[in-house]
């Protein structure tokens, strides 16, 4: 302790000032207190110290028994009070806290759907405690931006992305991949009652997964399981025939020189088939036919390939994106925001003229185009609105520039 001690005051860390001293930390028996600043450059400094004494010493810190507070009147407190913020600590902190503890562990369904209530009221209303309305559900809010969410990541789409590490099963040797293919032969076999949560989850995933798969015989250190991987022709021998061989048997066990050795252990037609499935001479016997390369993240993009891509998330959410305008931009697209008549939808009334003209009733549309304040301020910022015959609406304006 005391030698981090010095190494903390001799670092760029710091600490309060007072008379003619600064403090920056408190020892105690197994803890230390630090506290300076609410920087960034503070911030960053504290980290280069942290890490370079856990280089020289070997004593590392344990971020998961570590925590941070910041002060109510601290900059990086406010930034996390505003929308912008909040999507941010939740796309980063957040999810990034929840991606580690799902590579672990099978989080319950009630918890799931208490983190998921906890979220959505922190993101829209700011505090985990309140119980108002919020316009968008959170199953709409965490898609991505292409399917007209904020593109903050769910549970359900993360265990998804790590499930797919079933790639692995076939791609690596590990101690724990050969566990799994002596206990379980194949996540396409039907799973047994008394497999764990984790193995279901894998066995679900392959299943779902399956079409983008395509699985090669290889002469050396084939790992497919003679009777369950879907090998011939994108199928399983258990989906062709009932004569199948013993439990657990590799389809190595049938190679020799690069040939199939059946004998008579299939019928004469399944043995034909088997025949004229080539044996290659590569390591890797399974590839990945999906777009992309196979990774977490485009696992994630085929988790919800079922659903239909918005046509307007490139006219928001393209690369030189304000995250601060285009978060508000796609919830006005989708009716988040709470004017009067959304409200009104849901038998909400309140005074409905809109307070800066005074005039009409109060609308998304209104509140962009109709209004004549705010048509002055668009047409000042995009001067060839002037020249359409009628005001137009959001989506309009995207595709009309």
């Amino acid at each position: 302790m005391d030698a981090f001690s010095c190494y903390l005051d001799a670092g760029r860390f710091s600490g309060f000032p007072y008379d003619q001293t600064r403090y920056s930390h408190l020892l105690y028996a197994g803890d230390i207190l630090v506290f300076g600043p609410s920087t960034i450059s503070n911030a960053q400094a504290l980290n280069e110290t942290l890490g370079g004494f856990g280089h020289i010493s070997g004593l590392y810190i344990n971020r998961d028994k570590s925590s941070i507070l910041f002060s109510r009147n601290s900059q990086m407190a406010t930034d996390i009070k505003n929308f912008l913020g909040k999507i941010q600590y939740l796309k980063f902190t957040i999810a990034n806290t929840i991606a580690y503890w799902i590579r672990e562990e099978i989080i319950p369904k009630d918890c799931c759907k208490i983190f998921n209530r906890l979220c959505a009221r922190f993101l829209y209303h700011g505090s985990t405690y309140v119980r108002k309305l919020h316009l968008i559900a959170w199953n709409n809010t965490s898609l991505p931006y292409c399917y007209g969410g904020l593109g903050i990541p769910d549970i359900n789409s993360m265990y998804f992305g790590h499930a797919c590490s079933l790639w692995r099963f076939y791609t690596l040797d590990s101690p724990i991949n050969s566990w799994f293919r002596s206990n379980f032969e194949s996540p396409f076999k039907p799973v047994n009652t008394k497999a764990s949560k984790f193995w279901k989850l894998i066995s679900d995933t392959a299943i779902r997964v399956k079409h983008l798969l395509k699985f090669h015989v290889t002469h050396s250190n084939c790992k497919l399981s003679m009777s369950w991987n879907p090998w011939v022709n994108g199928l399983s021998l258990a989906n062709i025939s009932s004569s199948l061989p013993p439990s657990n048997t590799m389809a190595r066990e049938y190679i020799f020189n690069c040939c199939w050795v059946l004998k008579n252990d299939f019928p004469r037609q399944l043995i034909q088939l088997i025949s004229s499935t080539p044996i290659v001479d590569c390591d890797i016997c399974a590839s990945w036919t999906g777009k992309g390369t196979p990774n977490y993240k485009n696992f994630r993009k085929v988790f919800f390939a079922d659903l239909i891509k918005v046509p307007w998330y490139k006219f928001i959410w393209h690369k030189r994106i304000a995250l601060r305008y285009s978060s508000y931009t796609g919830l006005a697209v989708c009716n988040g925001l709470k004017t009067a008549d959304v409200l009104a939808k849901r038998n909400i009334i309140i005074h409905s003229i809109f307070p800066l003209c005074d005039k009409k009733d109060e609308s998304i549309s209104h509140l962009f185009f109709q209004c004549q304040y705010s048509f002055q301020i668009l047409e000042t910022l995009l001067p060839d609105v002037r020249g359409l015959l009628l005001r137009p609406k959001m989506l309009q304006l995207f595709e009309f520039f």
